[in-house]
């Protein structure tokens, strides 16, 4: 069984149906081949050429899908399972007690360690029962910052933002300085419910002398065995000082999370779309550290709609968002995500901004996104209307809609 990683870097899906256009052309020849429609199963393996797509296997290739191709007992009561897995997949074993019965999570957020991946369960008595692997859909989730005059606490804030659109699949959260314990952070509300895309800020020249490196070390060994991280140091560095300064502070940051040896721990380096931009004047180049020093990118970008502002242009996410999905891409990167976007409603059309999120999503699921993060917050933002999700029924209800079609 062979699973195939083609290139989804020319970020086209021209026709809509989740699944990039170089891809399909690659595969099938064209855009609109007989047989390779996204609901469609072209080689009648029994999986989809969408569910192909998702797993990174051959839609060509009836030997090329997401299954076991191990599974044996250990001991009585441990079951060890084996399956191919694609670079930056991640993949959840389910299990029901009969057939009809509703999968429930064994295993979660079992990040890729190509070519292959192992996981022995321990199963007691539980002998009879099916099992299954998948990739796990895209994390949907959001930043959360509490309103102003609202008396709430930071959690309180966030379990209202998950019951009212979630359960949300990761969290983005961050803290201002120096952290040595994870369970200590903003982000220990996460642990054993949804994964993190978590940010700390220390001095750059002790970062780059080694002189936080155990302090990291310490920090990534506090991060629950099961958890999925996506760590961040210094997100959004262009902003707060030189690209020669920060690349081998960065590196090194790299260096002190690889030591600690933990899988579910991604280095992950975050910027800001603009620096794609022309008119800021940057190189993205000039912050690239390396992908032997990056597991993850997270990006950050906004529509610049804004009603308060006259003649602000409406961009869609794709828009916002494709230049620098390629151009990481090029580089190798296992895994991009987003790790703040934002919408404001648009005067006069009460669904722009549902069918904007409704969008994005789409356009995020083609591009095989690892995770994005809406930013719940009028933080850095001078207008009055913010960027608050919960802005309007409709928008509250597609994004209620866009987690739950993701768990």
């Amino acid at each position: 069984m062979t699973l195939v990683a083609a290139s989804a870097g020319a970020a086209t899906d021209s026709d809509g149906d989740g699944m990039v256009d170089e891809w399909e052309v690659y595969y099938f020849g064209s855009t609109n081949a007989p047989g390779a429609g996204a609901s469609q199963d072209y080689d009648l393996d029994g999986v989809s050429n969408i569910g192909e797509y998702r797993a990174g296997t051959s839609p060509t290739n009836r030997q090329s899908r997401l299954a076991f191709n191990l599974v044996e007992w250990v001991v009585p009561s441990k079951l060890r399972m084996q399956w191919p897995v694609a670079t930056g997949r991640v993949y959840n074993v389910e299990t029901i007690p009969a057939p009809g019965a509703a999968f429930t999570g064994l295993a979660m957020n079992l990040p890729a360690t190509p070519p292959q991946n192992l996981y022995t369960a321990a199963v007691g008595t539980a002998r009879h029962a099916f099992y299954r692997v998948r990739v796990r859909p895209m994390f949907v989730g959001a930043a959360n910052t509490v309103p102003g005059g609202s008396g709430l606490n930071y959690k309180q804030s966030w379990d209202l933002l998950d019951t009212a659109v979630g359960p949300l699949g990761c969290r983005r959260s961050y803290s201002s300085g120096l952290v040595t314990n994870f369970l200590s952070t903003v982000a220990a509300i996460d642990a054993g419910k949804r994964a993190s895309v978590f940010s700390f800020k220390t001095d750059w020249a002790m970062m780059a002398l080694g002189q936080h490196s155990n302090d990291v070390w310490n920090l990534v060994q506090s991060i629950p065995a099961g958890h999925l991280a996506y760590l961040c140091w210094f997100h959004e560095p262009e902003n707060d000082g030189s690209a020669a300064a920060f690349v081998p502070a960065f590196q090194q940051f790299s260096r002190a999370v690889r030591a600690a040896n933990r899988p579910n721990v991604k280095v992950t380096l975050i910027l800001m779309t603009w620096t794609w931009n022309p008119a800021s004047g940057r190189n993205p180049a000039d912050w690239w550290p390396g992908a032997e020093y990056v597991d993850a990118v997270g990006l950050d970008g906004y529509n610049p709609y804004d009603p308060a502002v006259a003649n602000s242009k409406w961009k869609t996410f794709s828009t916002i968002f494709e230049t620098a999905v390629d151009w990481m891409r090029g580089r190798g990167v296992k895994e991009v995500g987003v790790a703040e976007f934002g919408c404001k409603e648009r005067t006069g059309d009460v669904n722009a901004k549902a069918n904007w999120l409704l969008d994005a999503a789409g356009w995020a699921d083609a591009q095989r996104l690892s995770f994005v993060c809406y930013f719940d917050s009028d933080v850095g933002d001078s207008a009055g209307a913010g960027w608050w999700l919960r802005t309007s029924t409709n928008a509250t209800q597609t994004f209620r809609e866009i987690a739950a079609s993701h768990r």
